[in-house]
């Protein structure tokens, strides 16, 4: 191939990467507080606010990327991602039985996503042979929690009876319910687990 430098003139160039400038700032930060509502009983409260600049690629890719195989297009009018986001949890603790429930609401403004491209015939748009997807960014909320037990009957201090589950709903706002669900969300999930502890001397 030839790789002498070229002219955006000179007819068999093509442009890949047009030149950009962009500068971003932010502010992050958290503020919280725990209160013992008992013995047993405690509870935690906690607002923070998150920045993130967008990377080069979600700013600049312009062709296929071998590791999900699939051709990408950055945007460099993408803009930082602000979020805002509050906790709560609710804790319990005995000698026979731990257990937690903690919620979460976050509001993100400008989350970038990678959206799927259609043709103009409405199938998938191909390039170099692979689906072509698009960095996009949109106002989203993030809704769930988590809850877990932790079940060690005395006097069998060894036995431990574990079990969790965790929820996320993720949206864009403003959307019809075909795009509103952001991609690469992670499912309803349930843990259970049984571990045995052994002193050894």
């Amino acid at each position: 191939p030839n790789n002498e430098k070229t002219t955006a003139t000179d007819p068999t160039s093509t442009e890949r990467f047009a030149a950009f400038t962009s500068t971003f700032g932010g502010v992050s930060g958290s503020i919280g507080a725990t209160y013992q509502l008992s013995e047993s009983w405690n509870t935690k409260l906690n607002l923070s606010r998150g920045f993130r600049a967008p990377n080069i690629s979600e700013l600049g890719s312009n062709g296929v990327h071998e590791g999900t195989v699939r051709y990408e297009i950055g945007d460099p009018r993408l803009e930082a991602e602000n979020s805002v986001q509050l906790d709560y949890e609710l804790g319990y603790n005995t000698n026979h039985v731990s257990a937690k429930v903690n919620v979460f609401a976050n509001n993100i403004s400008n989350y970038i996503f990678s959206r799927k491209l259609s043709s103009t015939m409405g199938g998938d748009s191909i390039s170099d042979g692979v689906p072509t997807y698009k960095f996009d960014s949109g106002s989203a909320q993030l809704i769930g929690g988590e809850a877990t037990i932790d079940i060690h009957p005395h006097p069998l201090d060894w036995l431990h009876v574990e079990n969790s589950y965790s929820y996320v709903n993720a949206q864009l706002k403003n959307q019809s319910d075909s795009t509103r669900y952001l991609p690469f969300t992670p499912g309803a999930k349930f843990n259970s687990t049984i571990r045995a502890d052994f002193d050894y001397v």
